[in-house]
């Protein structure tokens, strides 16, 4: 009966072993899917974030080019404005 018992319990042992060590592989293996799917991810972000930088450089940029474009449009007009006070201006007083 006791050498029954210690069988059963051995066996209890090595089946719990065996267990344990079927669930560090597959913990290991799952860790190891996890690394390469956030690796991914982070290329995929690295990727698309510098897609990002290169689209939204490029919009603020024609958008300075086209600022500029009306502020020199707008100082050319004052400065016509200017000129054509000055020569109303410069009439009166004679």
């Amino acid at each position: 009966m006791l050498t029954d018992e210690m069988t059963r319990l051995r066996s209890s042992i090595v089946a719990l072993r065996n267990m344990r060590s079927a669930m560090m592989n597959e913990l290991e293996q799952d860790n190891k899917t996890r690394k390469h799917a956030v690796s991914d991810l982070c290329r995929h972000f690295h990727i698309v974030r510098a897609s990002m930088a290169r689209r939204t450089k490029a919009e603020r940029m024609t958008g300075l080019q086209n600022l500029k474009r009306v502020v020199n449009t707008h100082r050319q007009a004052m400065r016509s404005d200017l000129a054509g006070v000055r020569q109303v201006w410069s009439r009166k007083g004679t």
